[in-house]
């Protein structure tokens, strides 16, 4: 059987545990965010995506998802479903509106500034 890769979240597997134990609806950007406050570790969303699966570490989340009772995530629905709303009622502005697919924008970084012509 191969060698498990180490990996640099392995040192702070209790505390990960503990923090998904107390918030289960914990995302992985703000699992992010707690590893770099806390520890100083920057770690990307794939690798906590990867970490758990490795471990053999599985949670399930409710069908209904718990985030959603969150202030903060109401707000941003809130938002959303305005926009969603206007855009119903503004079907005419539809041809105007340009969609960049974020990987494209990823794939053109660093941000190339547009300058108008002279």
């Amino acid at each position: 059987m191969p060698k498990k890769r180490k990996s640099k979240l392995d040192p702070y597997r209790a505390d990960i545990i503990g923090w998904i134990g107390e918030q289960p609806d914990l995302t992985r950007s703000e699992l992010c965010t707690r590893l770099d406050g806390e520890h100083g570790l920057r770690a990307g969303s794939s690798t906590l995506d990867d970490w758990p699966r490795s471990n053999q570490i599985t949670y399930k989340k409710t069908a209904h998802a718990s985030e959603q009772e969150r202030a903060d995530v109401q707000a941003k629905r809130n938002r959303w479903r305005k926009r969603q709303d206007w855009l119903k009622h503004h079907l005419h502005l539809l041809d105007r509106i340009v969609f960049i697919p974020s990987r494209q924008i990823a794939a053109q970084s660093p941000v190339r500034q547009w300058m108008k012509p002279d």
